[in-house]
């Protein structure tokens, strides 16, 4: 009978000792074979993060970690902060989803402060870099490619690192339905590229923004294009506007049905 307690009291000291190895702390990212889960405790607003494998093994210390897709991942390990002037407050951190934030509060004769991130990395799904030159910002793979940025242009790499499309453009999105959008460095003037990086519709300053319909919104899926006609501002769906499209902007949104 003392042999049974004894085993008892033996499995559940190493039951507490194996979870007190794996278990989780707040405020981390655990990487697991599909996605990335995030814990964040008692849901406070964090700019920092440090990432844990399934086992409870400390992988690194970022200040920001992009959406795990391809099995890739894009994180920073630096933010450099430059404070307003006046009564101004700046709050950076990240949502439950993941999704990194910045808002400020600025008073009566405050001017805003900024921040930059730098020292990016784009991580496999061992957590090794595959990386094959320094880069001054990721925007995360997506569709099996990441749009990267080297000097003052943006290029795409493949999943091993290599370069698919040198750096030509001034500001790149992500692929969705085969088709990124680009624009100028300001991003007010976009067009749109396919996976063969041609324009199929060029930079204008008439796209003033680009939305990823990830789920049904009123009907529509997919690639939407907001263009300026005069003093309106319309949606667009990409699909049905290429196929009116014969490099006349303003002929295709009239002819779009």
């Amino acid at each position: 009978m003392k042999g049974k307690y004894y085993i008892l009291l033996l499995l559940l000291s190493i039951s507490i000792k194996v979870k007190a190895q794996i278990e989780i702390p707040k405020f981390v990212y655990v990487l697991n074979s599909k996605c990335l889960t995030t814990y964040i405790g008692e849901r406070k607003w964090v700019s920092n993060f440090s990432v844990y494998n399934e086992k409870g093994q400390d992988l690194g210390h970022y200040e920001y970690i992009g959406r795990y897709s391809c099995k890739r991942i894009v994180v920073a390990i630096k933010r450099t902060i430059i404070p307003g002037q006046g009564p101004t407050q700046t709050y950076l951190g990240s949502t439950p989803q993941g999704d990194m934030v910045y808002s400020q509060r600025i008073g009566d004769h405050g001017t805003p402060g900024h921040s930059f991130l730098d020292d990016y990395d784009v991580l496999d799904e061992n957590w090794k870099s595959i990386l094959k030159f320094p880069i001054k910002e990721a925007v995360g793979f997506s569709e099996d490619v990441c749009g990267v940025k080297v000097g003052n242009k943006y290029g795409f790499i493949d999943l091993n690192g290599n370069w698919i499309k040198m750096p030509v453009y001034e500001y790149v999105g992500v692929f969705r339905d085969g088709y990124c959008v680009i624009g100028n460095n300001s991003a007010t003037k976009l067009g749109i590229i396919d996976h063969n990086f041609k324009e199929v519709i060029p930079i204008s300053s008439e796209i003033i923004d680009v939305k990823y319909n990830l789920l049904e919104n009123n009907g529509n899926v997919g690639v939407t294009l907001y263009i300026k006609n005069g003093k309106e501002i319309k949606g667009y769906q990409l699909d049905k506007l290429l196929e009116v499209y014969k490099g006349d902007l303003r002929k295709a949104i009239q002819e779009y049905k």
